[in-house]
């Protein structure tokens, strides 16, 4: 693994390369890439590692999921442009192989949720000693695309549904002893030219929530998780293969069920098609929610119905209000909740339609932010990057979609 050394999949090399930039008000259209969009791609690495600590530098274009010794690790990176472009870093213990197991996912929509749509995919990768030293370490990194997740655009095309079919994903390839010798190999990326940085701010937090009520509905469950979240639905299922699991989510009821046609224009339907034996659900993007349903025919069994929450880190001791004699706590309770779920690598306009950061919305939660935390990480790196946008042509702005 060299230093500067990006590696993308073999299909990737007729991929054209397009700046998405351009005046606000510029509608020429942009030229063709001929890459896929929805792109989803598991890659398999194993790292022959003496005792001692190491440190594992890592980023990718656009996203990626991490699992070391086939435990989740993290995500990222927060979105970014390639003249500032952020690595994050892991901690590695050697003594024996390391498995790095990544599912890389392209979009390939131009919006604000990711920068995407230019025709950069790939994944960076240096191990370091404990000396802060590259290790020039052998490693054949291999992938196979995944055909688990279809569906269509929502939003302000800022996300893809994710219908998931379990009979087309390999179950347990992230662990090690997974046998992934079939697989491709991945190759250098010549056309990455980026320019690297630490991420300047914390690891998205993740945590488990499990449900405040679950109650039976027709044909399936109702689960109440409180309150809005930013986050991803998470169980498991036996049945009869080639069933389809309805799966709705809203941030509100409609004669006592989920409303998952939502006033900010997205339609949250997603189906899941049963393996045989044990299926688990492996969604990758998240969304905003409160209520989901979870419809089942007949002889399927669910269970281990929680959700996977996601935000910037919130130390919430900071931050209290307790004013019993009115409602004044509750709407502080409401507000610090919508910080708290917009407030993911940068400051979003919401978790629905938009999941961009824009400056206007950004002026607002930064200083609420702010003063919830003390925390600055976030707000510097909102500065920069706008400030970026400028740098690199004062004719150039990021692309919106224009709604």
């Amino acid at each position: 693994m060299e230093q500067n050394s990006w590696l993308t999949v073999p299909e990737w090399a007729a991929v054209r390369q397009i700046e998405v930039r351009h005046r606000e008000q510029d509608a020429s259209p942009l030229p063709p890439t001929g890459a896929p969009v929805n792109f989803h791609v598991l890659v398999r690495g194993a790292l022959s590692l003496e005792p001692g600590d190491y440190q594992l530098r890592l980023t990718a274009d656009d996203h990626y999921q991490l699992w070391l010794n086939g435990a989740y690790t993290g995500q990222g990176p927060g979105p970014a442009y390639p003249e500032w472009y952020p690595y994050q870093t892991y901690h590695l213990t050697g003594g024996g192989t390391a498995t790095i197991a990544l599912h890389l996912y392209y979009q390939g929509l131009i919006n604000r949720a990711w920068s995407s749509g230019d025709g950069r995919f790939g994944f960076w990768a240096v191990v370091l000693d404990r000396d802060g030293q590259p290790l020039n370490l052998s490693v054949d990194w291999r992938y196979q695309i995944c055909h688990a997740y279809s569906g269509e655009v929502v939003g302000y095309d800022t996300q893809f549904l994710e219908n998931f079919d379990a009979r087309r994903y390999p179950e347990g390839w992230e662990q090690p002893c997974y046998d992934s010798t079939a697989w491709g190999s991945m190759v250098p990326a010549p056309w990455a030219h980026y320019h690297l940085i630490p991420q300047e701010t914390a690891p998205l937090w993740e945590g488990r929530l499990n449900p405040a009520e679950v109650r039976p509905i027709s044909g399936g469950l109702l689960l109440d998780f409180g309150r809005e979240i930013a986050g991803t639905l998470h169980l498991s299922a036996r049945g009869t293969p080639g069933r389809t699991i309805i799966l709705r989510f809203g941030e509100e009821l409609e004669a006592g069920r989920v409303r998952y046609s939502l006033r900010s224009g997205c339609r949250y339907e997603e189906l899941w098609t049963l393996d045989e034996g044990i299926c688990t659900l492996h969604p990758y993007d998240y969304k905003g929610f409160r209520y989901a349903e979870v419809l089942c025919p007949d002889n399927v069994e669910v269970w281990d119905l929680h959700a996977m929450e996601r935000h910037a880190p919130m130390d919430e001791t900071l931050s209290t209000l307790r004013c019993p004699t009115d409602d004044l706590d509750g709407i502080f309770y409401i507000c610090k909740n919508a910080v708290r779920c917009c407030t993911q690598e940068g400051f979003l306009d919401c978790c629905t339609r938009e999941k961009g950061q824009y400056l206007g919305d950004a002026v607002i939660t930064a200083r609420s932010h702010l003063w919830l935390t003390g925390d600055t990480a976030i707000l510097r790196k909102c500065i920069r990057d706008f400030i970026a946008s400028a740098q690199i042509s004062p004719t150039l702005m990021a692309v919106a979609p224009s709604h």
